[in-house]
């Protein structure tokens, strides 16, 4: 029975184990044979695999999109196919082992980088599965997933017959349905007239596709609906050769970056020669709902591609068309915003219709500013009241309806004054006066709420009425009006004690007298365009986003779909971009005044002879004797003071270092390069102006080149060059003379010559590629880079004739004739804006930095910022750093601890990001650039390469620097964390002592320790929703709102209090700020232009002396504060803030050669002194003692006493207009 029991249990087990093999080849043979085949489809963006799913898929495969990031990887190894996009793909050093490991066949397509480009197919099935990817739809999809089941994941159950993929056509013309394509235009308009949409003489729009989505179906069908004839042109990279077949009247590109990838300057060239205008309206990458709630707008990679490359080539509107929405299986898809769709056909049908209408039909409204009451008009390096004159003159003599115009601009300004001013809020009974006098634009309660009503949703409208109040019966605004023509003055943004904080934007609704500016232009005037006249107002920093608006932001919703153009100074490239961006202008660059060296007069010339004297005598006791008098004559003008000098100085003894200091100072007052006057739009420069702004332009870089031949023929040893006073005494002097020489002997001007096509590759390389699709380092070429390609071989190349290279000083030559006709093509430019045409584009700053910029009457663009810092950029902070720890060592004999940074946009595009590398070098990191130049990454120095201690920092980000570079703002955060989370090590870590000390004061102010942990490597601070400045300037001016400075530093931490995190983006979060400005003994502020100083822009006091109020509030100390001066091509160096403002002072408002040339100027000119006066009142205010008293004497000899004997006071008397009332 044991053995029968037994034998049952073995029989039974014997069973069990064959049901269980039976069970596991059942399972193999379903997983070998019958299983589905998930195929992952890894860092597609739904909206480009969304419409290829939206189809019926074969049970046999499950096609999964796989969203990717630094915590993905693991998942893969349950799919039987992966495929990655390979734009934006990064792999972390993680998911490349993952990768490694990997037993599956994983395929990358559209890399752009190397270290993305991976393949683990074989050859013959990686190139069928290209030719499907290359020639991607919907029914080429289903065959490549029919393709991955039979032949990669070798499973033929549910599969049908392998067919190859079908053609597709890349480039061509096409209509509402992109898989239609003509191949020619004529194919195309046989078409278009056939179906009856052809309009005889109704202009030509072109429609590019750009990379695909956001339903252009539906614009073209909307932009039909204006009348007007539209083709759609598909190609993306390969545009121009179609657009040249098309000859469109207007271009609108949905853009991912320039319009020709393969020849750039063609297509500006193109559409300059045929005048053809180029908007770019842009898709979000973001569902529709968290666009809204998101205040940056755009950021990262489609900023870049979608508003950043387009500027390049000359684009305007970066206007919201369409974001995301999800489809019925739930993926995002691009869709049309209805609303703005209108709107922005409605723009391109006014644009056009600026190109059809006569001169003298057209309507204008210009837009002008200027201080409440009698105040100046005001514009950035502009005389106002004459270059309205001119400029109104001009519009008559093309043809404009202007009527009568004033006889002089001093009749033009007094009828402003009287018709047309700005009141403040406590201007009460001057307004009354107004009112009886002016003939007013009379807008009713009901007319301007159906205006309202018209311009913005219908929810903004009642947080208007909500805020606001009901509107008054009668809403009364000063205008002039010549003709056709509109001068309004733009007022007020704010209300009340507030008025003036929206010049650089609050989240609040401005006024009603405010919109009600905009809705009558837009609405009551129905103007055909309008122009801001100088630089700047306030339209484009009202609420909310930074870039990318929606129809809740203000200036979206104030100049609505108005052709909109801006008049701008060349030198403002940072606010510019703002204007660009924000309030969709085109951009009219005009000069800055004429250049001059400041030279050096009366008694500190007396004191340069003195001390030339002194370098020059041989005798001990005469030099013994210079040098008394130098230390008097210092003494008297308070240089010791200003210098901070030695003790022994005061005592009597001139020490080498304090007589090299004095003759520094006084060599830079002399080179200081600044303004002669202001400027007047249609008063060009004459010919020895033009001669010595362009010898300004140019003479460091020829001085830089004649030291550095002399440096490599052994005459000079390079270190030289850092001696600024043998620099400029050796060289400057023989740049002069060559410049000069250049000037009476020019070169002839070189023949035109055809643009050559520049290729890294030969045909049969070029060949080669095309036929593997693959790049010689493997990456896969994209569909349309490989239509490129193909054209750019059937082109023939020739080789450029090699012609030798003109001597540097005949770039004075070329900017002196650029300068010259500057102003001219200034009024050319305002014309052909007027009348629909193209501007073309350029990069703007400080012609004295950057002579590219000249010619002006052009559209300013910036930089691209995923690229910064570049690798000298970061070199040239570098040296920075170095420089301010050696300060420092020397001053105090320890290292800074934390160094509080300003980072403004226009300085980061003029200097490419040099604070960046500032910055990633004190807090021991550095850039990480990929293969394209890109920084798409930062590490940590090692300790014993650094050999000191990680430097903490406190940066604040101005509206410019958050708007134009985000994703620089999460390299700095990045880099911060860091550098806390390393190790103390050998040399000390004062980031990581930092972040302790934050973490310690915020769960001493009562917050929790979970959340003082995710603070506690916050360092990076900006404007509270969304502002664009500080709001203290107005506070300070003010001067009855506050008694001690401690409440401007309080207001300055609650203003600047929004942080930016990878966490917690934009968010203000009670005490963060403050705990961060712990242990501030620093401050930096970079300055790389020629046009403004300490003392001439309210800025530079607003946020570097903001900071410095703030962080003394904190520490109880006042930090050490210093200027980057980067104004010198090939130099840097550090200079101390008061040093740096008694160098303006002295080469601008002390310097009678500055002043006389201002005293022929107007009103503006006054109004430029005044300032000064605010500015550094300012500085008084935020940083006490950095300014010596004996400005302030100074000021009262020169401008009250008239101790230079200029005529000040007849010239502030006829000049300088009433005091505001209040």
């Amino acid at each position: 029975m044991l053995f029968s029991r037994f034998g049952k249990h073995k029989k039974t087990a014997l069973i069990a184990g064959l049901a269980f093999l039976l069970l596991l080849s059942g399972i193999f043979l379903y997983e070998k044979r019958f299983a589905p085949t998930k195929i992952a489809f890894v860092n597609y963006p739904e909206y480009v695999i969304a419409p290829l799913l939206d189809q019926e898929l074969p049970s046999s495969v499950e096609a999964v999109p796989f969203p990717w990031n630094e915590k993905s990887g693991k998942e893969l190894k349950h799919y039987d196919m992966i495929l990655f996009f390979g734009m934006g793909l990064n792999f972390t050093d993680r998911q490349q082992e993952i990768l490694r490991n990997l037993k599956k066949p994983v395929f990358v397509t559209s890399s752009t980088r190397r270290e993305t480009a991976l393949n683990t197919l074989p050859e013959s099935s990686a190139a069928e599965l290209r030719s499907y990817l290359n020639h991607l739809n919907r029914k080429n999809f289903l065959r490549m997933l029919n393709f991955i089941r039979v032949k990669i994941d070798g499973k033929t159950f549910g599969t049908l017959p392998l067919e190859p993929a079908s053609e597709t056509i890349h480039s061509g013309f096409f209509h509402a349905s992109e898989e239609t394509v003509f191949r020619t235009s004529a194919e195309y308009w046989a078409w278009y007239k056939k179906t009856g949409r052809y309009r005889k003489d109704a202009p030509t729009v072109c429609v590019l596709s750009g990379n695909g989505g956001g339903e252009t179906d539906t614009l073209i069908l909307a932009l039909e609906s204006k009348r007007l004839n539209v083709a759609g042109v598909a190609g993306m990279g390969r545009y121009l050769p179609l657009l040249k077949e098309l000859k469109p009247d207007l271009v609108i590109s949905m853009p991912h970056g320039r319009l020709s990838i393969d020849d750039p300057d063609g297509a500006i060239a193109f559409l300059n020669e045929r005048n053809i205008p180029l908007l770019c309206p842009i898709k979000v990458n973001q569902p529709y709902e968290e666009f809204l709630r998101d205040q940056r707008g755009m950021t990262g990679g489609m900023l870049s591609q979608s508003v950043i490359m387009p500027e390049l080539d000359g684009a305007a509107m970066p206007f919201v068309l369409s974001a995301l929405f999800r489809n019925k299986r739930g993926l995002q898809e691009y869709r049309m915003i209805p609303d703005r769709v209108e709107t922005f056909c409605e723009r391109v049908r006014k644009t056009l219709d600026l190109k059809r209408k006569s001169n003298s039909e057209k309507k204008l409204a210009i837009i002008y500013y200027k201080g409440p009451g009698k105040n100046a008009l005001i514009a950035s390096g502009l005389e106002v009241g004459p270059s309205l004159l001119n400029t109104l003159r001009h519009l008559q003599s093309a043809g404009y309806n202007t009527g009568p115009l004033p006889a002089a601009p001093e009749e033009l300004t007094a009828r402003i004054q009287k018709e047309a001013p700005v009141f403040g809020s406590y201007a009460a009974g001057a307004r009354e006066e107004f009112l009886e006098q002016a003939n007013t634009v009379n807008i009713p309660r009901e007319e301007f709420l159906r205006w309202l009503r018209k311009a913005v949703p219908k929810d903004l409208a009642e947080d208007v009425l909500r805020t606001h109040g009901e509107p008054p019966a009668m809403i009364r605004l000063g205008v002039l009006r010549f003709g056709n023509v509109l001068l309004m003055p733009q007022g007020a943004p704010g209300s009340g004690s507030d008025e003036n904080q929206l010049v650089h934007g609050v989240k609040q609704i401005p006024p009603y007298a405010y919109l009600a500016t905009y809705f009558y232009c837009r609405f009551g005037f129905q103007a055909d365009a309008l122009m801001h006249f100088g630089t700047h107002g306030s339209m484009e920093f009202t609420p909310w986003k930074q870039v990318a608006l929606s129809s809740y932001d203000w200036p979206d919703a104030l100049i609505g779909e108005m052709p909109h153009f801006y008049l701008y100074v060349i030198n403002n490239i940072g606010e510019a971009l703002i204007a660009r961006r924000r309030s969709y202008a085109t951009i009219l660059s005009h000069l800055t005044a004429p250049f001059m060296n400041a030279e050096s007069q009366g008694p500190l010339a007396q004191l340069k002879e003195k001390m030339d004297h002194y370098e020059d005598a041989d005798s001990a006791l005469l030099k013994n004797e210079y040098a008394k008098s130098i230390i008097l004559a210092a003494k008297e003008l308070h240089i010791d003071r200003d210098l901070k000098l030695s003790d022994n100085f005061a005592k009597g003894t001139l020490s080498e270092e304090d007589f090299h200091r004095i003759h520094e100072h006084i060599h830079e007052i002399e080179d200081s390069k600044v303004h002669r006057g202001l400027y007047v739009i249609g008063r060009p420069y004459n010919s020895s102006e033009a001669e010595e702004t362009a010898l300004l332009m140019t003479v460091d870089a020829v001085a830089s080149e004649l030291f550095d031949q002399d440096v490599k023929e052994g005459k000079v040893a390079p270190e030289k060059k850092d001696d600024s006073v043998f620099f400029k005494r050796v060289y400057l002097p023989m740049a002069r003379e060559r410049i000069r020489s250049a000037f009476l002997h020019p070169a002839p001007k070189p023949e035109a010559t055809v643009p050559v096509r520049k290729i890294e590759a030969t045909d049969a390389q070029m060949n080669a590629m095309l036929q593997s699709g693959k790049f010689p380092d493997g990456r896969d070429i994209p569909p349309t880079m490989r239509d490129a390609m193909r054209q750019m071989r059937r082109r023939p190349v020739r080789k450029e004739e090699q012609k030798p290279a003109l001597p540097p000083e005949y770039g004075a030559v070329r900017a002196r004739e650029e300068l010259l006709r500057s102003t001219q093509a200034e009024l050319d430019a305002m014309l052909n804006a007027f009348a629909g045409g193209y501007t073309l584009p350029s990069s703007g700053g400080d012609p004295v930095g950057n002579p590219d910029v000249v010619p002006t009457g052009r559209n300013l663009y910036g930089i691209d910022p995923d690229r910064t810092p570049t690798r000298e950029s970061y070199n040239a902070g570098k040296k920075l750093g170095e420089a301010l720890i050696a300060e420092k060592l020397k001053q105090t004999g320890k290292y800074p601890k934390k160094v509080a940074f300003s980072l403004w946009g226009g300085e980061f595009i003029r200097t490419q990001g040099t604070n960046l590398g500032e910055i990633f070098f004190l807090l021991g990191v550095e850039p990480v650039w990929d293969s394209r130049g890109r920084v798409v990454d930062v590490r940590l120095i090692p300790e014993e390469k650094l050999k000191r201690p990680r430097i903490d920092v406190v940066v604040q980000t101005s509206g410019q620097f958050r708007g134009a570079a985000t994703s620089r703002m999460r390299l700095i955060d990045k880099a911060v964390r860091l550098a806390a989370e390393a190790p103390a090590g050998e040399f000390g870590n004062y980031v990581r002592e930092g972040s302790l000390t934050v973490a310690k004061t915020l769960i001493a102010g009562g917050m929790s320790a979970e959340d003082a942990k995710t603070f506690a490597n916050a360092r990076l601070f900006g404007g509270v929703n969304g502002n664009f400045g500080t709001d203290i300037t107005g506070i300070i001016q003010s001067g009855d709102r506050w008694e001690d400075p401690a409440v401007i530093g309080e207001l300055y931490i609650r203003n600047m209090s929004a942080l930016y995190t990878d966490s917690h983006w934009g968010e203000s979060v009670n005490g963060v700020f403050r705990a961060a400005l712990s242990d501030t003994d620093t401050v930096v502020q970079s300055r790389s232009s020629n046009s403004w100083g300490p003392l001439s822009l309210d800025h530079v006091y607003e946020f570097t002396g903001g900071i410095s109020l703030a962080a003394r509030q904190v520490t109880g100390k006042n930090p050490s504060a210093y200027f980057n001066d980067l104004r010198t091509p090939g130099r840097v160096r550090i200079q101390e803030a008061g040093e740096a403002a008694m160098v303006e002072a002295r080469s601008t408002l002390l310097n009678p050669k500055y002043l006389k040339e201002m005293l022929k100027e107007g009103p503006s000119a006054a109004g430029a002194f005044a300032e000064a006066f605010r500015n550094t009142l300012g500085w008084e205010v935020t940083r006490p003692g950095m300014i010596d008293n004996h400005l302030w004497e100074d000021y009262k000899k020169v401008f009250v006493d008239d101790s230079l004997k200029l005529g000040m006071t007849n010239f502030f008397q006829e000049k300088n207009p009433m005091p505001s009332r209040r």
